[in-house]
C-alpha cells in the first residue's frame, strides 16, 4: 500500500528585491568614480578607472535585462506586479537625477580657489613669471601652472591629470586658445576655460 503525500507548492520568489540590490551595487560603483568617493595609487592606473565604470555599465545592463525578464514570466503567471518590482528603475531614477542635481567636485575645487588662481595668473602675466612648479591653492593641488605659446595661463590639476591626458584649467584675458589642442571645453566663468589636453 502506498501512501501519498501532499506535495507543497514552492513558494515563489517575488522579482524586484535582487536585482535592486544588484543595481545599488553598480549605481554606487558609478557614483564613486563621479564623485571621486576614492583614489587609486598612481595616476598611471587609469586602465582601473576605465574597467570600473564599465564594470558598473554592463553590470546594469545585465541587471535590467534578469529584471525584464523575471517581470515578464511573473507578470504572465500572475497578471499582476509587485512593489518590489519597482525598487530597481527607481534606484536608477533617483541615481540620474543626483548626478543631473549634485555638483562635481572638479567644478567645487574651481569655484573655491577661483578667485587665487586669477589673482596668480594676472601676475604671472604682468611679472614676466612663465612657470609655477608644483603648489596648491585652497587646498587643490596643481602639478604645474605655466603660461603657453598662446599667452594662456595653464593650471594643470595634480589630482586628475595622468600619463594619457592633462585636465585643468586656463586663464584667457589674454589670449585666444588654440581650441583644435584641446578637447572637452567649457567655461566654467568668464576668462576660463576647463581643457583636457593629451600629452
Amino acid at each position: 500500500m502506498s501512501e501519498t503525500h501532499d506535495q507543497q507548492p514552492r513558494r515563489e520568489s517575488r522579482p524586484g528585491l535582487g536585482t535592486a540590490v544588484a543595481a545599488a551595487l553598480f549605481l554606487g560603483l558609478l557614483a564613486g568614480m563621479r564623485y571621486e568617493w576614492w583614489e587609486y595609487p598612481s595616476p598611471e592606473d587609469t586602465l582601473l578607472d576605465f574597467t570600473t565604470v564599465w564594470l558598473a555599465i554592463l553590470g546594469l545592463i545585465a541587471t535590467g535585462i534578469v529584471w525584464a525578464v523575471r517581470l515578464s514570466k511573473y507578470w504572465t503567471r500572475h497578471r499582476t506586479l509587485t512593489w518590489a518590482s519597482t525598487l530597481a528603475p527607481l534606484l536608477v531614477l533617483v541615481t540620474v537625477a543626483a548626478f543631473e542635481l549634485i555638483d562635481l567636485p572638479v567644478h567645487r575645487d574651481f569655484d573655491r580657489a577661483h578667485d587665487q588662481m586669477e589673482e596668480l595668473a594676472q601676475t604671472m602675466l604682468r611679472d614676466g613669471n612663465s612657470r609655477v612648479a608644483s603648489t596648491e591653492i585652497a587646498g587643490v593641488q596643481f602639478s604645474v601652472i605655466y603660461v603657453g605659446e598662446d599667452n594662456c595661463v595653464y593650471f594643470v590639476d595634480g589630482k586628475r591629470s595622468d600619463v594619457i591626458s592633462r585636465h585643468g584649467w586656463m586663464y584667457t584675458a589674454q589670449c585666444a586658445p588654440d581650441e583644435n589642442t584641446l578637447r572637452s571645453l567649457d567655461s566654467p566663468a568668464d576668462n576660463w576655460l576647463a581643457y583636457e589636453q593629451g600629452s
